[in-house]
């Protein structure tokens, strides 16, 4: 499909669906202006989208007339070698070390007593009461 096509097809769809949203809420010239200026946005919006959207997909380079990239890309293009950089290795060093099971094996539930630098039995009343007077002036 070409771009006038696509751009006339969204631009459509936007004049449409802004102009039945405007129409509950305003007049009906007021409805009509606002769907126009979406269509005319949008229609316009179209080409540098589809433009930007042609040179991801296509591999080509933003950069225009025979720089350093361009002439990189030209000559890995002759020489097959356009699979590279499309490929992405989710692998961690940690799973490739020890397998992936491994951390499950170290893993320990958190145990809040272990971790108090002084146990139940050891807690000073007085503390504890001036703590709670902190807490409840604030």
């Amino acid at each position: 499909m070409s771009q006038v096509k696509v751009s006339l097809s969204v631009a459509l769809s936007v004049f449409i669906v802004s102009f039945l949203i405007s129409l509950g809420f305003n007049t009906w010239i007021t409805s009509l202006f606002r769907g126009i200026i979406g269509f005319v946005l949008f229609f316009l919006l179209m080409f540098p989208v589809q433009w930007i959207f042609q040179q991801v997909m296509s591999g080509v380079s933003l950069s225009s007339g025979t720089d350093e990239t361009s002439v990189k890309n030209s000559e890995v293009e002759k020489k097959g070698d356009t699979d590279k950089g499309r490929h992405i290795d989710l692998s961690t060093p940690d799973d490739l070390e020890h397998g992936t099971n491994s951390n499950q094996e170290d893993f320990q539930p958190f145990n809040p007593a272990a971790q108090s630098a002084s146990g139940p039995e050891k807690i000073d009343p007085e503390k504890v009461a001036k703590v709670l007077g902190h807490l409840s002036d604030d």
